[in-house]
């Protein structure tokens, strides 16, 4: 299949929907229109931006009710929505939100749904790796999820499965994907399962490190939109959104193309990548792998 070998990226850093959960969606819109008018092919909002992020997590019973009422099947009203403006703008939309089962309707994900500029849904990312306050509401999802586009495969990773276990964005290298987006709402603060603040300065400095640590370790892209302000869970992220990769592909560097955004502002970056570079590199990064070596990555620790 023939791709465009030249891309156009927007990351959306931005706060997420206000508690109170109204149906106005129109800084959003505006995020998209914005982006339309710049000529990107393809925006990325943060983590579960469409979806309140529901009760303080002390409470697990009230989370739990609450999520599941924020819940959504995909496609569904907002991805109706989100389906009509990539469709006006020619553009793709990654869309950070709760998803509804409807096969399941108490399994609520953490989910990121890929809108496509015909309007509608041609993928979804459910969160596999959930952390401990995420469990009492949210079921994990079972796979990393690659999309086709029209510039190629995309991986698509949510915020832990990407910082913690670099194995998800190796597997979505493997896979195909030309590019990584990265959907994330990394805290500063948090209200831990006991109700009390926990804070997580050093994030500021080492989540852009391991952004960058994992485009150059696979050789890839990676535009990663992040929120910023409070959020209903009592966290309060750190925005920063940026789209980096290796410069020149193959180099020890990795370019900022575009961010870190702001800290505290609502924000759009945008950039344009050169994929075909990129790939040449990588294809010769995978001539010298050793799968036979690797074994131990797939098993648990007491087992390998």
């Amino acid at each position: 299949m023939s791709y465009k070998d030249v891309v156009r990226i927007a990351c959306a850093n931005v706060r997420q929907l206000p508690a109170d959960r109204p149906d106005d969606l129109s800084l959003y819109l505006d995020f998209i229109a914005a982006a339309g008018a710049q000529a990107a092919d393809l925006i990325v909002f943060p983590e579960t931006t469409f979806s309140a992020a529901g009760q303080p997590l002390g409470d697990a019973a009230a989370a739990l009710r609450t999520h599941a009422e924020l819940a959504e099947p995909i496609p569904g009203p907002t991805t109706a929505v989100l389906g009509k403006a990539a469709r006006e703008q020619g553009i793709h939309v990654v869309a950070g939100m709760l998803e509804r089962d409807t096969q399941r309707p108490e399994g609520v994900y953490n989910a990121a749904a890929v809108i496509g500029p015909s309007g509608d849904v041609i993928g979804v990312h459910r969160k596999v790796h959930l952390f401990k306050t995420e469990k009492a509401f949210t079921t994990p999802g079972d796979a990393f999820t690659v999309v086709e586009t029209d510039f190629g495969p995309v991986g698509v990773l949510i915020c832990s499965d990407f910082y913690c276990y670099p194995e998800a964005a190796r597997v979505c290298a493997l896979k195909g994907a030309r590019l990584i987006l990265l959907v994330t709402a990394v805290m500063v603060t948090l209200i831990d399962l006991q109700g009390q603040e926990a804070i997580y300065e050093g994030a500021i400095e080492l989540v852009p490190d391991i952004i960058r640590v994992r485009a150059y370790e696979n050789h890839i892209y990676i535009a990663a939109a992040n929120a910023v302000g409070t959020s209903l869970s009592g966290y309060r992220a750190f925005g920063k959104s940026m789209i980096v990769g290796p410069h020149p592909p193959g180099s020890f560097a990795v370019k900022y193309f575009a961010g870190p955004a702001s800290q505290v502002d609502n924000e759009l970056i945008v950039a344009t990548l050169d994929l075909k570079a990129m790939d040449a590199m990588r294809r010769r990064l995978w001539e010298n792998r050793v799968p036979p070596l690797y074994g131990a990555i797939g098993r648990h620790a007491a087992d390998a």
